[in-house]
């Protein structure tokens, strides 16, 4: 399963990674700190998953979320938040964030989130394969 990371930390991008590569069978096909470059690598990479701080230096993370579910609505998409306002919470559900993790309190559960998704993921690429043979 291939992640793509968007947090205008680079910091933070690499403790992501690190997160998502300690789950075997997870790669980070790329990461990048702003919108701009995010939206468009992000259709060039085409990554199972994304991981995208709510707020970055050139505007919302949302807004990522929002135009690639639009596009691709099966890819798995988690937003960070240094608030864990149940108000973020519930509006980046609605802008089709699967999960929403606040960083200083619940970054630990990244790992498991990642591991639930891999296998969901090979589940569905085992029915695609059996589909087309």
């Amino acid at each position: 399963m291939r992640v793509f990371i968007v947090d205008d930390s680079e910091l933070m991008r690499s403790r992501i990674a690190e997160a998502a590569t300690s789950v075997s069978g997870i790669l980070v096909s790329g990461s990048c700190g702003d919108l701009t470059d995010a939206y468009r690598r992000i259709r060039e990479l085409k990554p199972d998953a994304l991981i995208v701080d709510i707020r970055l230096r050139d505007g919302n993370g949302l807004d990522i979320v929002k135009r690639i579910k639009i596009e691709r609505p099966e890819i798995k998409a988690l937003v960070l938040s240094n608030s864990a306002s149940s108000q973020y919470r519930h509006v980046a559900l609605l802008a089709g964030a699967d999960q929403f993790l606040d960083k200083s309190m619940e970054f630990n559960q990244l790992t498991t989130i990642f591991s639930a998704w891999l296998v969901h993921f090979q589940q569905l690429h085992r029915s695609s394969v059996h589909l087309t043979a």
